[in-house]
């Protein structure tokens, strides 16, 4: 990798090609090609559980992995979008300032705040649909083993409404 300082947004398109390298080749896809990961080759959180887990709670776990995965993914690749919108006139801005030249202080100010609300707000609807796709993960368990259970178990709870 080359200086991080030097070039922010090739270290970030870099770091980002990896973790969609390690993803594709953890998910077995065909174009995870030249991962230097072969650890994981066939990743499968679910193998780390003890034995006895319930395959339903397996199978959530697997897919709250691979759902925080790509949401990682995703994130990253949107911040990768708002960098490329934002970094040519933030650093024609700056470069301007440096070398004297006439520049608005409030255009820079602004520009800046712009980006970083956009960051925000990224990370935000990143956020809300990450937790959306793992409550839709909790409640298929909580469905699943509530199926599995046998209803005539005297240790299953009854659910009450608080007052």
């Amino acid at each position: 990798m080359s200086d991080p300082s030097a070039n922010p947004l090739a270290a970030l398109s870099e770091l980002y090609m990896k973790g969609l390298a390690a993803f594709q080749s953890a998910a077995g896809s065909p174009g995870g090609g030249s991962s230097d990961q072969s650890g994981t080759q066939g990743f499968n959180p679910a193998a780390m559980l003890p034995g006895g887990t319930p395959p339903e709670v397996a199978a959530a776990l697997t897919d709250a992995w691979r759902i925080s995965a790509t949401s990682a993914l995703r994130y990253g690749q949107a911040l990768m979008a708002v960098q490329l919108r934002y970094q040519a006139a933030l650093l024609h801005a700056m470069s301007d300032r440096a070398n004297g030249r006439a520049a608005e202080t409030l255009v820079l100010a602004d520009d800046a705040r712009a980006f970083l609300r956009e960051i925000g707000d990224t990370a935000e609807r990143e956020a809300r649909r990450l937790h959306m796709e793992l409550d839709q993960v909790s409640e298929a368990l909580a469905q699943a083993l509530a199926q599995a259970a046998d209803p005539a178990d005297p240790a299953k709870r009854s659910y009450q409404v608080k007052a």
